[in-house]
């Protein structure tokens, strides 16, 4: 039991941890439940609480390390999912960065704006790397709806982006 706690308190291990979950929610719970058609994206949720929890920089590594996870875990290109969260958690922490100690409800408006435009930015990569067919008209309606679906729920992501981005000198607690 102390060596999962003395493991659990390393940054690098929570970050993976709530990658592994959050990969394991959007394979399971997230496909079954798709309110107009569309599925919640628990690691683009966890990219931008960590964002909005810690700043951009922080929001780009825990975006990272989480689509990385996410990316081996769906067999989906390793890298690409990794660099679309990495923008999604830096662009959640920039929008908080003209507040100086910003209310609750900007946080969690931050997070839903950072969602829409995080699960925007995924077909545009793919594109990118020349992945045809994914940029349509409906990622705008689908960026619309994961934005709704993500602020349902933020607050108690806003909990977890906290505690998987804390550092040492923070406290695992």
């Amino acid at each position: 039991m102390k060596l999962l706690v003395r493991l659990l308190a390393g940054r690098w291990a929570r970050l993976v941890l709530v990658g592994l979950l959050a990969a394991a929610l959007q394979s399971t719970v997230a496909t079954d439940l798709r309110p107009f058609g569309v599925a919640a994206q628990p690691a683009l949720l966890v990219a931008v609480a960590i964002g909005v929890a810690r700043g951009p920089a922080d929001g780009l590594l825990g975006g990272l390390v989480v689509g990385l996870v996410a990316d081996l875990a769906f067999g989906d290109v390793v890298g690409l999912g990794a660099v679309g969260l990495g923008i999604a958690g830096a662009i959640a922490g920039m929008l908080l960065l003209p507040l100086r100690d910003p209310p609750w409800w900007t946080r969690i408006v931050a997070m839903a704006a950072a969602s829409a435009a995080g699960e925007a930015i995924h077909p545009v990569l793919k594109t990118l790397v020349g992945l045809d067919g994914w940029v349509h008209p409906r990622v705008a309606t689908v960026a619309v709806i994961v934005a709704g679906l993500h602020l349902a729920v933020a607050p108690m992501a806003l909990v977890v982006g906290r505690w998987a981005s804390s550092t040492a000198a923070e406290g695992s607690g």
